[in-house]
Formats: C-alpha cells, structure tokens, sequence
C-alpha cells in the first residue's frame, strides 16, 4: 500500500505563538528495503507535491481528524523541507504540547513510487508523491538513525521488469556492498566540490572507478587553469551542491529581515531557503570542527555574485534605492581598487578542514658522472619541507537603514550582495599582495623570505633595463613558468606609456594598450602602492579559504532608529609556494 520514512523534528525552528515548527521530511539517504536500495530522487520534477499542502497526523491513523497541516513544501539541498502548523483543536493542542516538551521527537512521511529506475539491487524512485505526515513515538529503525517501515508499493511504472529472483541472504548482501559503493559517490562529491555530479553519477548508474576518473580529471583542469576573470571570486568548487535554481533564488535581503525581525513568521517564511542553507552550512563547518558566529552564505552563493552604509533616508546613501518609479539598476557604483590577483592566475583552495600542510621540494638532486668503473653516485637526495596554511579571519561591517531593509527593491539586494563581495575581495587581495603575516594578517608576496628583490630603481618611473632585470631574476632561479605577468598601479601604467625603451627609438616601454609589459600580460590596480611593481607566476600564489561567508546580523547598536548594522567575516590565508617564482621592486622611496 504505501512507504513510509522518518525523521527528528528540529525542535529549535519551532514559534510558539504561531504554533508552527520546520521539518526535513525526505531526503536522498539511500534505505536498505527486503527488495534492495532505494533512493528517493529529490529533484522538482520528481517530487509530485500536488497534493500538497499535507495532513498532519498522528501515527499514520488517517481515521482520526489531523492535528495540523504541512505546507511551504521545497526541494532543498536534496531535501524536501516543510512547516509544520498545528490546529486548534483539544487532540492538536496536546500532540504540540508533547512536540514542545521534546517527548515526541520523530515524525514520518508516508509516500507512493509513481516511476522508478531498477540498477541491480538500487532502484531509485524517479517520481513519487508523499501524500502524509505522521507523528510518530518510536521510528521503525533507530539503527541507522532514521526510522523506516515498508508495507507494500502500488501504481508504479518499473523501467527494468527484471526483476532479481536470487536468494533473500545473497540479495541483502548485495544491497549492503551497494550501499557502501553509493556512500563512496557522496563521500567523493563532497570531498572535492562535486556533490551535484555525485548524485548525477549515482541517478544514472555510472560506475564508481568511472566516477573517481571524472573527479580527478576535474581537479586537475582546476590546478590546470585557475580563474582569470576580473573580479575576486570565492573558489571553483560548489560548496553544498546547491542547483542553478536554489542560487538564483537565493537572497541576502530575506536573511537579513529574519536577523532583524527573528520573531515575525512572514519573514521566516520568505527566507526558508536562506534559513535552509545556513543551517546546512553551519552543521557542515562545525562538523569539521569550524566555529560560526551568525548565518552563513555558502560557497555556492557567493560565487555567483557580481562586484559594488546604505540609509533609505539620506541622499547617496541609499534613498535612490527606494520608491515605485525608480530606474535602480542605473545606480552607479563607488570606483573600488580593482582586485588584480585572482585575475592574474592565482589558485584558490575552498571549504578547507583544520590547518593544511603542503608538501614542497626545496631541491633536487644531482647528477654526477663516474670516473672510474665501480665508482659510487654521491649521496645527492631531493629536499623537501611543507608550506603550511592556517585560517586567519577578517571582516568588515555595513549599516542599513530600518526602511531600506523593508522597502528596498530587488536592485538593493544586487547592491547589498556586491558591498559585502567586493568589500571582501579588495581585503583579501590586497592581503596577498601587501600582508604583513603579524596582527592576524597573512603574509603577502612582498613580505615573504626569499622572493627576489633585484636592486631598486633611480627614479620613480623605472627604466626598460629595470623592468627586464625583475624578469631575469626570476629566469635565473628557473621559475620563469606559469602565469608569468606584471602588476602596476595606474600612474606608472601613463609613465611607462611615455618612457622610451631607450632615447630617440620612439619605442615605448609599455605597449600602446598598456595590457603586456616586456612581453607578458600586465596587470593594473590602484591596490599597488605608488612606485611598486610586482613580476611573477601568479599560479604559485595560493589563496586558500575556511567556508564562505559569515554574516551576523547586530540589531542592537542602531536599535534606537531600526537599523540593522551588518557585519561580515571571512577565514582565510595566503601563501606562495616558490618565493623565487617572484619579483618586487620600487625606487627605494
């Protein structure tokens, strides 16, 4: 007839005065049945929710009036989340009064296999439909953490009809090993970043050694081309393996409303998915032992933002940002130094555990010929050491105006969102250039033992001769591979446009487009200091990160006017792994 699962209600999401509580009602764990492994697909076009909103019942007694109802029903994360609201009713008031003191804990989702696929001994339903939710005492399983029950299964369309007819105890031995095989999937998606595929890998069968080649192909076309865009970005990985959908849907503003306003339903209503994804976050981070402070917003998120004290009520500030006839896409951006680094090839470690060691050769060893036969090599072993990361936290704050946090529009979230990354970006970049590894900073290529420093130029526009002798260091320590490139500031970008390479040649230093520099790529931000020039393989800068974004919301120190002062914090580190890969110099002043 029917197939039920159970979960633990979260009791810490429950609001008394409106008598709801939130649940994760399925997911996609797989369940050991007699029959094999079954996976319930949680993509929107798998999960019917026609008959949504559901009954909320007690025990899967459908002969007995419901004491609530079930709605707000999402896929999320691979998950299908619900609210749970309880009536008014003696029977109603009693179960939630049980709910409330913790005495009942689980509840049960009662669902019909519309379609399945059959693999062997895993078939995963591709569409089905839960049609109850029950409160239940005991799940039928604690053994694995969730409860499960099966009675039997109707109105299925089965994709492969043939069936296996092997014996129960080779059967279930079978389904065990499958199990394990699509724990391995999961444990290697989330591992390097590919949850989604993962979880694809596992939809349409694809075998495991198969799977282990498509991540590590992956990862090396990630170490292989390292982003090049413009803008600082956090990672190349996906976090939570949040979908398109969940991203674009994805907003800071209803966060931000709940941090403001915890105890006002509507709002944690509108943010259920931010709510959703924080909580993933935080129990991912804290489970790799991760402290948080406030909500968080993932990898995922982050990625996908583009880079720009907003009030409602002051010109400039964020008036413009409200109103119904408004063009607030026009707003134009306050001019932020240009974050150079990630645009010049530097590589970035994501979702990082606990302090990470790198390994790193400091020399080879040494070919030698023989004199004599019978004579021995010399002893002449490779060196090495290990290049050691650790997070190091950063942050900065924003203040938002009571209205602008109630009437802004859409174009006030884009704002919002480019604040914070931008804010974010220029810091970090400008750590990795400039870091003075004391105070809580990491320490950046200017600071780091070891990097050539040739001697510093006569003038504050340096000559060609100069500028070829910071490449030359870096060729006679043969680093001179990679993402080769200069990096400059804006005024030495126009002085270099106008030096001759030497008098009366009428050949300037920098070529007309200023984008190549002695032949590589040139790099140009107003975060390099006046008269600095920095060459190097940028690919040997590492920029590694501890979670994305950390987001506590302080309502208190503008609690007199409404406002909500926003404050950011990120945990990261630097580090290059050949200091002779690069070159800085100025004039000396």
């Amino acid at each position: 007839m029917n197939i039920y699962r159970s979960f633990e209600i979260n009791i810490d999401t429950r609001d008394d005065k409106r008598r709801t509580v939130e649940a994760s009602i399925s997911s996609e764990a797989p369940v050991e049945r007699w029959d094999g492994i079954e996976i319930l697909i949680h993509d929107p076009s798998a999960v019917d929710l026609s008959r949504a909103p559901l009954p909320l019942i007690v025990s899967h007694d459908s002969s007995q009036t419901p004491v609530g109802i079930v709605e707000c029903l999402r896929v999320v994360d691979r998950k299908l989340r619900g609210l749970l609201r309880f009536g008014n009713s003696t029977r109603a008031c009693e179960v939630w009064a049980d709910v409330q003191s913790g005495i009942i804990r689980n509840l049960s989702i009662g669902y019909q296999i519309l379609k399945k696929q059959v693999d062997g001994d895993v078939y995963r339903a591709v569409k089905w439909v839960p049609f109850e939710v029950s409160l239940v005492a005991v799940p039928a399983d604690n053994s694995v953490g969730i409860g499960r029950s099966y009675e039997s299964e109707k109105n299925m369309t089965i994709e492969n009809e043939n069936e296996n007819k092997r014996p129960r105890e080779i059967r279930r031995a079978a389904a065990r090993e499958a199990k394990d095989e699509i724990m391995e999937f999961l444990a290697l998606g989330e591992r390097f970043g590919m949850t989604k595929e993962a979880n694809q890998a596992i939809r349409e069968g694809v075998p495991l050694e198969t799977f282990r080649t498509q991540v590590m192909d992956a990862v090396e076309r990630r170490n292989a081309n390292p982003p090049s865009q413009d803008a600082f970005t956090f990672g190349v990985d996906r976090g939570l393996g949040m979908s398109r959908g969940e991203i674009s849907s994805y907003s800071v503003m209803n966060l931000l409303r709940v941090a403001a306003y915890p105890n006002e339903p509507k709002f944690r209503q509108m943010a259920g998915l931010e709510l959703d994804v924080s909580d993933a976050e935080t129990k991912r981070l804290q489970g790799d032992g991760i402290s948080t402070k406030g909500y968080r917003i993932p990898i995922d998120v982050t990625n996908s933002w583009q880079t720009r004290t907003l009030t409602a009520g002051t010109a400039t500030d964020g008036a413009e940002l409200v109103g119904t006839n408004l063009l607030a896409g026009s707003f134009i951006d306050v001019l932020r130094n240009r974050a150079i680094c990630l645009a010049m090839g530097a590589r970035v470690m994501t979702n990082l555990v606990g302090n990470v060691s790198i390994p790193r050769k400091t020399s080879g060893s040494v070919w030698a010929w023989l004199a004599n036969e019978g004579d021995n090599v010399g002893n002449s072993e490779a060196q090495f050491d290990s290049l050691t990361l650790t997070p190091k936290t950063g942050g900065a704050y924003t203040d938002l105006s009571r209205n602008l946090l109630l009437q802004g529009t859409p174009d006030a979230e884009q704002l919002i969102r480019d604040d914070l990354a931008q804010a974010a970006a220029t810091g970090i970049d400008l750590a990795c250039l400039y870091g003075s590894g004391a105070s809580g900073q990491p320490t950046g290529i200017a600071n780091v033992t070891g990097i050539n420093a040739p001697t510093a130029f006569a003038a504050a526009t340096p000559t060609w001769a100069e500028v070829v002798a910071m490449k030359s260091s870096v060729a006679v320590d043969n680093a001179l591979m990679g993402s080769l490139g200069y990096v400059i500031e804006p005024a030495m970008q126009g002085s270099l446009q106008t030096t001759e390479k030497a008098s009366g040649t009428g050949k300037f230093i920098l070529e007309d487009d200023g984008s190549r520099l002695a032949g590589y790529k040139c790099g140009v931000s107003s975060q390099i200091t006046s008269g600095d020039i920095f060459f190097g393989n940028w690919s040997d800068l590492i920029v590694a990160f501890w979670g994305g974004l950390d987001i506590l919301a302080d309502p208190y120190t503008l609690g007199l006017s409404g406002g909500l002062r926003l404050i950011v914090h990120q945990s990261c580190d630097v580090a290059v792994r050949h200091p002779v890969s690069f070159a800085y110099n100025n004039d000396g002043a």
